[in-house]
């Protein structure tokens, strides 16, 4: 529910188990202030969910996503985002065919 509230628009079963991993790992702070929810709330699904694996960090200055914990890289997240970001994308494109 409280991941639910953030959200405007209705997301595919595939879609909201994947951002129900997310927001439980990074917190409902994290998830209300991502570019993931502001893109998927206007309706761009497929980049919402690359979001999860491409997110740009200005103060490291890269592009991979949710994958940093206390300033490292882990790859147990690079392996839990992607496994995130396929789902979703199963989800949104589904949505997107209908």
């Amino acid at each position: 529910n409280q991941m639910m509230r953030s959200v405007r628009v209705p997301l595919s079963e595939q879609e909201q188990i994947a951002y129900l991993s997310f927001h439980y790992n990074v917190g409902p702070g994290a998830f209300r202030d991502s570019t993931l929810l502001r893109k998927l709330n206007a309706g761009q699904r497929v980049d919402a969910c690359i979001e999860l694996t491409h997110a740009c960090s200005r103060s490291r200055g890269t592009c991979e996503g949710w994958t940093f914990a206390g300033g490292r890289q882990l790859p147990g997240l690079v392996t839990r985002r992607r496994e995130e970001r396929d789902l979703c994308l199963k989800g949104a494109l589904s949505h997107v065919q209908n």
